[in-house]
């Protein structure tokens, strides 16, 4: 007997999901979202900050303050924002910029002779040199993801003795992400402390002219 309805294999074919390539794709797209979103929001969340090459320096003679220049870099995704550096034993950060390697070599091989007793007496004396200081850029700096930077750091010798016996103590520097969160990060070389004195005696740092406190 005919019939002009469908046949039982097309009405069970009606009740099966059919396929959208607009679903598929859709749920695709969900599942890379979530994969990028599980690999940023960590590093985002939780920047860090590595030493990545050299580090430079020297002292300002007749004062009791010595420079510093270091490469770093950051794996924070986009950027993170170096606050602040912490003191270290024996020393205490007296200005700090990123810069440019042309900046940092300018400002190191600045030769002041006026011996400083103030961090900005003895910015004043490097910028009298033709030292372009007031357009580095002063912590608090944003860095971005990847990038090589050059850390600067003007020290100042509050007691000899302990900034010796702290010279391979590690660095920390105080970091703020892309998100906002804070954290503090230690620089170090293989482990080891960056010290800011190039020296581990007492007749070292006399003989560069060093004026301990």
């Amino acid at each position: 007997m005919g019939t002009d309805g469908p046949s039982v294999q097309e009405q069970l074919d009606a009740l099966l999901p059919g396929r959208s390539i607009r679903r598929v794709v859709g749920w695709v797209a969900v599942v890379v979202i979530a994969l990028v979103c599980a690999w940023v929001a960590p590093v985002a969340a939780n920047p860090g900050v590595q030493f990545t090459g050299s580090a430079t320096g020297g002292y300002v003679s007749g004062t009791a303050f010595t420079m510093q220049a270091m490469d770093i870099s950051t794996n924070a995704w986009p950027s993170a924002t170096i606050t602040a550096m912490g003191d270290m034993r024996g020393v205490t950060p007296a200005a700090a910029w990123i810069v440019t390697q042309d900046q940092a070599d300018q400002f190191l091989a600045a030769n002041v002779t006026s011996k400083p007793t103030t961090a900005t007496d003895l910015l004043a004396a490097i910028s009298a040199q033709g030292v372009p200081v007031a357009s580095f850029h002063a912590l608090p700096t944003t860095i971005p993801a990847g990038a090589d930077n050059i850390l600067l750091v003007v020290w100042q010798i509050s007691d000899c003795d302990q900034a010796i016996a702290g010279e391979k103590d590690a660095m920390h520097v105080w970091v703020r992400s892309y998100v906002g969160t804070e954290s503090i990060v230690q620089l170090t070389q293989e482990g080891i402390g960056i010290g800011p004195l190039w020296s581990d005696s007492r007749d070292d740092l006399k003989q560069s002219g060093i004026v301990c406190p």
